[in-house]
């Protein structure tokens, strides 16, 4: 009886566990679902770019035409009967605001439209010359795009060679005997100077001659930098090359009621000129009065007079007004590109043998000691050292770099650039970072 009993209840036990389960698989089971994969496009499709800026300036062989992008864009070119086509892609049919006008001496006519199906842009120049290509040449971060326009009667660079100078005689800057060089020890061989090379006139047009009744007052400025020791003797009579930006007909950066960046970039140089020779150096000036140079012609000049170091002066001016301070520059041909069919035979070549043999990190050096001087002595914002592919120190067989003095848009620098002795505390500063480069330098 005890064993059919617990018999009964095994089945009974065994009957409800087959319908719980047979219940609980005939219901439906709520779960969660699992999300969906993100799936991320292989690229992100990238916007076009926007021409922000057109400007231009008339050099003495070509009219050289930026166009500034917010970002890279493509090209291609076509040039027949004296037209010349830039066919842009990649970039918005926008024409920017902030333009100047190229039409002149080497462009009779520029016409700006849009692409096809209203993309990219096609800039069309009537040239007043049919036998040579406009030059382009490409440089990143920001990405812009530098059109040289050959002037009507434009000779190649090979021919072209520095005018006869007409100016007064520089007179012997005295120096006591004991800063006097006994032996020169250049890095290049150093030519003496002829009536092609440029010299100091007896008088000039400084920034506050230049300028007229409307020109700002200048501020009370009373900055004294003391001269920095040169370590090593030896070093005494090396040459420096003193270039100043623009002349003549290229007036640089102009700002209302202020005088014009070719003045500053003079006043300067001469200044400079003055205090390295009381140093001990042999300087030499590019220009030394308001003329007007072709880059072929600067680069002639500087090559031919094997300086060891090579100063080119400029003042800086943006549209944004906040920006100010001084700035360095040296060659760095990362992101620089030439089209080729223009730039002639052989270019590629010589510019790759310039890239191998130039002392950039050197250059380098000399701006960063340019910037501490300038920031140090004159209590003004650094607004960096930085390495581009500028055209003007190109082809310099020498440490070169670019100097921005101020900009001449602010506010602040403005005014102090009124001032001469503002100037003059510009130049002892760059002549005491001169002297710190070649303090720096060990010999073995």
């Amino acid at each position: 009886m005890i064993v059919n009993k617990w018999l009964r209840c095994f089945v009974i036990i065994n009957i409800l566990l087959f319908c719980t389960t047979a219940w609980a698989q005939m219901r439906p089971i709520a779960t969660t679902p699992a999300p969906n994969p993100l799936v991320l496009p292989k690229s992100l499709p990238k916007a076009d770019a926007i021409l922000t800026a057109l400007r231009h300036s008339i050099r003495e062989d070509h009219t050289r035409v930026v166009l500034e992008f917010s970002s890279d864009i493509k090209y291609s070119t076509e040039f027949k009967d004296k037209v010349f086509r830039l066919v842009l892609t990649g970039c918005k049919n926008l024409v920017p605001t902030n333009k100047s006008d190229p039409v002149g001496r080497d462009i009779a006519k520029l016409f700006i439209n849009s692409g096809p199906d209203r993309s990219g842009l096609i800039l069309t120049f009537h040239l007043n010359q049919a036998k040579i290509m406009p030059l382009v040449e490409s440089i990143v971060e920001p990405f812009r795009l530098i059109i040289s326009v050959p002037a009507g009667e434009y000779m190649p660079n090979s021919a072209i060679t520095p005018p006869p100078v007409t100016q007064a005689t520089l007179p012997v800057a005295q120096t006591s005997p004991s800063a006097a060089p006994t032996t020169a020890i250049p890095v290049a061989p150093t030519t003496t100077p002829t009536a092609e090379q440029p010299t100091k006139p007896s008088t000039v047009q400084t920034a506050a001659s230049a300028a007229t009744s409307a020109v700002e007052q200048p501020p009370e400025i009373n900055i004294t930098v003391a001269p920095a020791k040169l370590e090593n003797q030896e070093f005494l009579g090396r040459t420096v090359v003193i270039d100043a930006g623009h002349g003549g007909s290229d007036f640089g950066a102009v700002a209302e009621n202020r005088p014009k960046e070719k003045d500053l970039n003079l006043s300067v140089a001469l200044k400079l000129y003055d205090t390295l020779k009381k140093y001990g150096f042999r300087a030499v000036l590019i220009r030394g009065n308001d003329s007007e140079l072709s880059q072929s012609q600067r680069i002639a000049i500087a090559n031919k007079n094997g300086g060891d170091l090579y100063i080119s002066l400029h003042t800086g001016f943006s549209a944004d007004g906040s920006k100010h301070g001084v700035a360095c520059y040296h060659f760095d041909p990362v992101g620089y590109y030439v089209d080729g069919r223009a730039a002639g035979a052989g270019y590629d070549a010589v510019f790759n043998e310039w890239i191998k043999t130039t002392r950039f990190d050197l250059a380098l050096y000399l701006a960063k000691k340019i910037n501490e001087r300038l920031t140090g002595h004159l209590n003004t914002k650094s607004r960096g050292v930085r390495g581009l592919p500028l055209q003007s120190l190109k082809f310099i067989m020498n440490p070169a770099v670019l100097v921005e003095i101020g900009m001449l848009s602010d506010s602040i620098d403005g005014k102090n650039l009124l001032s001469e002795k503002y100037l003059q505390a510009i130049a002892d500063s760059i002549a005491n970072a001169v002297v710190d480069f070649f303090n720096g330098i060990v010999v073995r």
